[in-house]
Formats: C-alpha cells, structure tokens, sequence
C-alpha cells in the first residue's frame, strides 16, 4: 500500500495530481471518502495508506462513506446536542456448555476505568470556552436504559465506552444486566434502539470497526441501519489512548468542526502523544452515510448546560482503597439483592480485616444509577476499643451528606426534632442508599457479642444510651422504607427483614480471597509500604 504500490504506474501519477489538487486537512475541502459497503474492502485498513511522503490521514480529511443507507431527517438546528455518555464495565460474563448451552460458570472480565474517563470527558466539555452546546447525560451501562432515557426531544450523540466483541464473527456491544454480569447485544438490537433519534455514535471500545473478520464492522453495520455517522475502532486500543482522543475529539466537535475534522485534530493528538506506538492513530474509523450532511450550527449558549446524571455515591467516609482486588461474586450476589430480589436491608458479616469495606464502596459504584436520589455512606469506625461513640455527631454527620438544613441541628440536645427530620428528608427521597459501615460499633454498645448474642455491656450507661439512640434511628429509617446496608463482625443488627450476607450456607460470614487475588492484594499493600527510617538504617548497619 506504500507508495500507491497498488495502482499501476500510470494510475500513481493521475493519484498523486488528483491528491495535490486538494486543499490540505483540516479545511473540509480535503475530505477524501472511501466509498463501499463491501465487507472485504471495509476490512481493508486504509486508514495506513500512505502517499510515499507521509500517511494520508495526516493531510486529508479521510473518511469512509457507506452507500444506499437510510438517511435521517436533519435535527433541528436550534436545539443543542444532547450527548448520552454511557460506560459498561461488567465484571463477568456467563459461560455456556458449546454443546449443550446450559450455564457452566462465571468468566472475570478486565476491569475498566470508564468512570474516570466518562468524568474526564464531561468536566473537559463543562470548561469549555465558549459554553459548548451540548447538554451531558449519562445512563445507566443497560439496553434498557437505552429505551428509558432516550425520550427527548434534543438530537442525540451516543457515546459508549466499554467492551466490545465479536462473536461467532458477529459484532457485538457489551452492556451490563444491572448487576455486573455482561449482556452483549447484536447490531440489530442496538440499531432499533438508537435509530431515529441518534445523529452520531461514538463506540469507544475495542474492535468496533473491525478489520480483521469482514462481518464484525460493527459501526459499518449501525450505518447501514440507518445510525448516519458512525465512529469506531479497528483494533484493540489502548484505554489511555482511548480517553484522550474521545476528549479531543469532543472538544472540536463541540466547537462546530465537522466530525470528519475533529476526528483529524484527535489523531494528531494521539501522534503527538504515542510517539512509539504508531499504530494508535490509525485505529479509529469514521463511517458517514453516503449524501449525509453534518450540521455544524448550534446554538449559542451564556453558560454551560448543566448534565444530567445521578450524583455519584458519597463514601468518602469510608477512606477505602481505590481498587477493589477480588470479591467479583460478591458484588455480583449484592447487586442482585438489591435490584432483582428488592430487598430493602442487608447485612454483610465477617470478621475484620475481610475487606467488608472496599466491598460496599465498590457495590456504591455499581448502584449508582439503581439508587438516583444519592448514595451515602457513614464509617461508624472509632480509633480504640473504648473511644466514645456520639449519635448527635453521626446524625449531624448525615445531615451534611444529606444537605439538609433545618434548626433542630443547632440544638445538641434535640435529637428527636434531628431524628424526624432525618427521616422525612430521607421518606421525600425514596431511591437512596445509606451505607452503615463498621455498626458493631454499636452492636457492641448495646451489649452484643460478635455472634450477636446478648452479654454484660463493657460499656457505661452514657455509651449505651448513645449506642440506643442510632438504633433508634435505622429502626425509623427501616420502618419508612430506606434501603440500608450495613456492615458488622457477625452480630446482626436486628431490624425487621434483614437479610444476611453471606448466607447460611456460606458459613453466615465473609470469607477470605480466593489465593491468586491474595497473592495481589500482598503485593499491591507491600509496594504501598515505605519503610521507617529506623529500619533502612538497621539494614544499612547490618
């Protein structure tokens, strides 16, 4: 392909005046499009080719137009994008029986950073100048939320991160059940869902465009479905390299460049950045309908439109590890509490040092969108068996959270004014989620064992009465219908229909990590350590 080595001697020469006779990238005017719908030409890479000077991609606005697909009706040029960003990172997926397809096992997927990308990319839209004119939602990693949240009359740019795959030679798109088991979806399902309302899609997942088996092009076929302007992936593509192109890119569409041009400025961003990897660049591929044409104009705007997504959990308190090695059937089996069974109270129980913790922060992750009115957690954790335990602080703690401000808070000694205040604010707000963390704090107040069986208080009564009145206050929140979970070393907490996780099978309490993730745990706290300067000249002596 270098050097035009395809083409005979006389078809180089009529390229090479033909190319010079252009304008040069990033005027629209030097757009080049590859026309075909044949899936062994669109498995080509041509996204490489290269004119004996440079690769072409980096003089001319290359793109690929698809001919006789539907075309939809243009969107209104007065209304301001609204871009549906949505970041599937399930952690397993099913496997099946090749022969029988009965269900054999769990499979763990790769983690993804999808969160921080997705945070990344609408922070970076928010700050830009002037306000862009693109209103932010994310939603939820599910097909459904696509047929949920898609009811608006804003034209729409899909942006997806995650997983992609192909299947038996088929493309598929890999969303999450709701529970973080992985639900891939064919192009037909995903085509139903966007087409009508999606101006543009942006499928930044690996392989989505590929170029390896002629009928997984995934973004060629949403094209061919009627999506107008499509862009993948050819390859596997690294999640770093992913992140800032989708930013870049975003930021030139944003300002009213053609996607064709910000596509161009996001590959040069990507060469500037991945100096020794060259083939990043080349790897996304933009896929128009054949006779579309991209609105450019939008509204102007005064100020940033403000997104639209459910707050993020509040764990702050919980001051737990950023990454959560293991506990994948955990946070399976916790989900599925929560969103299939609907139970309202559960309990995770085990002794300390389990990772009781990280595991409910990481599930307040993953709950985020099933809980829309707030996640917010409360580390009840004391530093020493005997420090004092205070409820007005832990309810004024939660008041905070809550940002609920009322005048029974400047009054130590009202707590039944705080308490009914707490609860009608938390009655009002029907989808959230309060996290107990470390409630044996008070189990062991009211004079409870770890086995939850009652013994002689190593408490005085001002503690014990303090220990009381939480307990009061989750039996209220209880009786109203919040949705707690909490955290203990075995005790439970003896609400009403609580359920207890692990159940009675498992032993009633969580257990240890399976050995390869220990293994993992091990080294990442050891590399954490830094030693005592006592020690290193201990060893230095010796």
């Amino acid at each position: 392909m270098a050097n035009g080595s395809l083409l005979p001697s006389a078809g180089r020469l009529s390229l090479h005046s033909a190319l010079a006779a252009l304008p040069r990238a990033p005027q629209l005017a030097s757009l080049l499009s590859l026309q075909s719908a044949d899936p062994e030409l669109a498995a080509i890479p041509w996204e490489y080719l290269h004119d004996g000077s440079d690769f072409l991609i980096f003089n001319y606005l290359v793109v690929r137009e698809v001919p006789n697909a539907p075309l939809p009706e243009p969107p209104a040029p007065s209304l301001p994008w609204r871009l549906v960003a949505m970041g599937s990172d399930p952690l397993v997926a099913e496997v099946r029986d090749p022969q029988t397809g009965l269900f054999s096992g769990y499979q763990p997927l790769p983690p993804l950073k999808v969160v921080q990308e997705l945070d990344l990319l609408r922070d970076d839209l928010l700050r830009q100048q002037p306000p862009a004119p693109i209103r932010w939602q994310r939603i939820a990693p599910t097909r459904q939320a696509l047929i949920d949240d898609l009811a608006t009359s804003d034209p729409l740019l899909f942006h997806y991160t995650g997983h992609g795959d192909v299947l038996n030679g088929k493309p598929l798109l890999c969303f999450d059940d709701g529970t973080g088991c992985m639900d891939a979806r064919p192009v037909a399902d995903l085509a139903a869902d966007l087409r009508g309302l999606t101006a543009f899609a942006f499928l930044n997942a690996c392989r989505t465009a590929d170029s390896r088996e002629p009928e997984a092009n995934l973004a060629l076929a949403l094209v061919q479905h009627g999506i107008p302007a499509v862009l993948g992936t050819q390859y596997q593509v690294l999640d770093e390299a992913a992140a800032h192109f989708a930013r870049t890119f975003y930021r030139f569409l944003a300002a009213g460049h053609h996607p064709a041009q910000a596509l161009y400025r996001a590959r040069l961003q990507l060469k500037n950045q991945f100096r020794g990897t060259a083939q990043e660049w080349a790897i996304p591929v933009l896929y128009l309908a054949h006779g579309h044409s991209w609105q450019v104009q939008r509204p102007t705007l005064s100020a940033p439109l403000p997104p639209l997504e459910p707050p993020p959990p509040r764990t702050a308190q919980l001051r737990a590890p950023e990454q959560l090695i293991g506990r994948d059937r955990e946070l399976l089996d916790l989900a599925r509490l929560f969103l299939i069974e609907r139970q309202q109270i559960v309990t995770i129980r085990g002794p300390g040092g389990m990772g009781k913790t990280a595991l409910v922060n990481a599930l307040a992750q993953r709950l985020r969108f099933a809980f829309s009115d707030g996640i917010i957690a409360l580390s009840l954790f004391l530093p020493g068996e005997h420090a004092l335990l205070s409820a007005a602080t832990v309810r004024r703690t939660l008041a905070e959270l809550l940002g609920l401000q009322h005048p029974a808070f400047e009054q130590p000694e009202a707590a039944e004014a705080q308490e009914l205040a707490l609860v009608e604010a938390l009655r009002r707000r029907p989808r959230t989620l309060l996290i107990w963390d470390n409630y044996e704090t008070v189990l062991w107040r009211l004079g409870r064992n770890e086995a939850g069986a009652p013994h002689e208080a190593a408490f005085d009564q001002a503690q014990q009465r303090e220990a009381a009145a939480l307990q009061r206050l989750v039996r209220l929140l209880a009786d109203q219908g919040v949705h707690l979970l909490f955290t203990t070393r075995q005790a439970p907490v003896g609400l009403p229909h609580e359920y207890f996780y692990p159940s009675a099978a498992q032993g009633h309490q969580l257990g240890g990590l399976q050995p390869d993730d220990s293994v993992r745990l091990l080294r990442g706290r050891v590399g954490q350590r830094i030693p005592s300067q006592a020690f290193l000249k201990s060893r230095a002596l010796g």
